[in-house]
């Protein structure tokens, strides 16, 4: 997984330049991947932030969003949950790349595992420790 804010870390890699105290805290070089070394891995989960405000997380095969409805532009952007009905969403990328079944209440430790870590993450302020 690379994101865009792993360039900052990357360039800052390549040309040398060390990091300065808080900043660039959720960037991560992929600097090793471009010089061939194709089996490091740049991180090991990743957080998004839509622009309804969803948090989400990738990690591994994993996303965890915590929220229903898009989070995005498309329609519908938020879900309010169905009585009895789950409050958030749960895909295997691997095997749902395309987010269509909802695993949130077949896998409830992944859900509990990745909410807790994404709740972690988003009070330390960073993407994972370094």
């Amino acid at each position: 997984m690379v994101s865009l804010t792993d360039f900052y870390a990357t360039f800052r890699e390549f040309t040398g330049e060390k990091q300065e105290e808080n900043s660039g805290e959720d960037s991560f070089s992929f600097w090793k991947v471009l010089n061939g070394e194709t089996d490091a891995p740049t991180r090991g989960s990743m957080v998004h932030h839509s622009s309804s405000r969803f948090y989400s997380l990738r990690s591994g095969n994993w996303k965890y969003i915590k929220g229903l409805g898009s989070g995005g532009f498309s329609h519908p952007t938020r879900l309010k949950p169905a009585e009895n009905g789950p409050n958030g969403q749960l895909y295997n990328m691997t095997d749902d790349p395309l987010e269509s079944q909802n695993l949130f209440f077949t896998h409830p430790e992944k859900v509990s595992k990745l909410s807790s870590l994404l709740q972690e993450i988003v009070e330390a302020g960073n993407s994972m420790e370094k």
